[in-house]
């Protein structure tokens, strides 16, 4: 069959149309089905970030209390022990508390609820970093091109990073001078 120049032109025409539709169709469904991931991984993320807050307050929240626990059971343990030693008014015998083994207050405990808060506090924020990280991916995603053709219309996983006021004041001012712990 022969076709004339002008049949072959629209062939040739419908062939790159069907094909350009064809590619059109798959990369949408591919930025798409990129897009809902990206938006569900942020999505886990948050909520990954909010158990792992809820964590770190628990696990620090419950040491503390041991941790006043021992020194309120050691200080009845120290005055039951004194008392039953030198009786209620003292004697010539309290100098002999110089010469005795005296039980000690273990500070290690303080140093474990130390140890907690710093790598709770370090696993949150790593936490974070992730999601900030997934955060701009997603947005990536939707403002670059070509993904913006495909899904730059679409919204942001909203959410919030978790923070302090005096860090908000901090970004806000430029300015961080309160760095005494104890406020003396």
């Amino acid at each position: 069959m022969n076709l004339s120049p002008k049949a072959k032109l629209s062939v040739i025409i419908g062939i790159a149309l069907v094909f350009f539709i064809a590619i059109y169709v798959v990369m949408n469904i591919s930025y798409s089905n990129k897009e809902i991931r990206l938006k569900n991984l942020v999505t886990a993320q948050v909520d990954t970030r909010d158990a792992n807050y809820d964590k770190t307050w628990k696990v620090i929240s419950q040491q503390v209390q041991l941790t006043e626990k021992y020194a309120e059971d050691f200080k009845e343990v120290y005055k039951g022990m004194l008392q039953g030693r030198y009786g209620e008014q003292g004697s010539q015998a309290m100098w002999q508390w110089i010469r005795e083994q005296n039980p000690q207050l273990d500070a290690s405990m303080y140093k474990t609820v130390q140890n907690t808060i710093e790598a709770q506090r370090e696993q949150f924020f790593v936490e974070q970093k992730k999601l900030i990280s997934m955060d701009r991916e997603h947005k990536n995603l939707r403002e670059t091109f070509p993904g913006s053709w495909f899904v730059g219309d679409r919204p942001s996983v909203e959410f919030n990073i978790i923070t302090s006021q005096k860090t908000k004041i901090a970004a806000e001012t430029g300015e961080e001078n309160d760095v005494d712990l104890f406020k003396k």
